[in-house]
């Protein structure tokens, strides 16, 4: 197998956190995240490919309330996992990956 084939690698799926949009005061409670900057990437091989996406949360119950200062960045990214529709953005990134395999368009320099 010669390092561009990466046909029989699997696919690494990996949600990153870009930002977060927290409400400064929501229900007696502060800093609760609304929603989630996140992008999503798939790694196969040597190609990889990423989409930008908005997780949007729910709001939490006062009762399982973690303060913001407390979150871990694991933590977030698995309300993210569990709010979105990642099986969605994975079958988009596999496509994207198929097309960098094998190109459907190439795109040159201006000929002059």
């Amino acid at each position: 197998m010669s390092s561009e084939d990466v046909s029989e690698n699997p696919i690494t799926y990996t949600v990153t956190i870009n930002s977060v949009v927290m409400y400064p005061l929501f229900n007696g409670l502060t800093n609760v995240i609304k929603s989630v900057n996140c992008f999503y990437t798939a790694v196969q091989g040597t190609l990889t490919s990423s989409l930008p996406f908005l997780a949007e949360l729910p709001p939490p119950a006062s009762d399982e309330f973690t303060p913001y200062e407390q979150l871990t960045n694991q933590e977030v990214i698995t309300w993210v996992e569990a709010n979105s529709n990642l099986s969605f953005f994975q079958q988009i990134l596999n496509q994207r990956l198929n097309e960098l395999k094998t190109p459907t368009v190439v795109v040159v320099p201006q000929f002059i």
